[in-house]
Parts: C-alpha cells; structure tokens; sequence
C-alpha cells in the first residue's frame, strides 16, 4: 500500500526535522545543539509506516543502516538510547515545538524592535 501524502502541518514538521539534524548523532554528543545532517525516519511497526505524524532526524548513517536490518529498533537502538522509538518521536515533538517557539519568538521580537 502506498504512504499518503503529507499534510501541510506535517510537511512543515519534517522541514524542521531536517533543519534540527540527526536526533540519535544528538545523543550521542549529549547535546541538543549539535547538528548532523539528517534524513526524516518513519518509525514502523513491523516493516509498516506509522504515518507522517510518527517520524524523527536521522543522518543517513543511522537511517540507511536501519533500513539494512528493517528498523532502527533491530539494531540495538532501544538498547542504546533506553528509549524506543516512539519516545524518540515524543523528543522529536518536543524539539520541533521549540524550535517554533523560538522561530515565532524572534519574528515577534524582531518586528516589535522595528516599530
């Protein structure tokens, strides 16, 4: 069966997705900051799509790897990070939903400053 399309707010999710970077190289370096380019990884559930809703950055290290051995779950990443997958989404969330934040912050903050 073929993925749907993405919805506009999903779209966007994934555009700053990739602006934030890779969530695992991020982990690894125990800094949010940091920044690897990433691909978008949908978390499956068995070899299926979840949805567009259910993604996080991966570099293409992690992401092609986990597209070796079907998931990124199938090669220890839960055992790694302590996290699963669906918690990777959930810090995903919450990074993007930063990420907004400061990019609507400083758009208010920058057109209040010129009038």
């Amino acid at each position: 069966m073929k993925t749907q399309q993405p919805t506009k707010a999903e779209h966007r999710r994934m555009e700053v997705i990739k602006d934030l970077g890779c969530l695992l190289c991020k982990l690894d370096m125990g800094d949010m900051r940091h920044y690897t380019p990433c691909d978008v990884h949908h978390v499956t559930d068995g070899f299926r799509r979840l949805g567009h809703a259910f993604t996080f950055g991966a570099c293409p290290f992690v992401h092609h790897r986990a597209k070796v051995y079907g998931s990124v779950d199938g090669w220890g990443v839960e055992e790694k990070y302590g996290m699963t997958q669906r918690d990777m989404v959930r810090l995903q969330d919450r990074l993007v939903a930063e990420s907004e934040d400061n990019t609507v912050g400083a758009k208010v903050r920058a057109a209040m400053s010129e009038g």
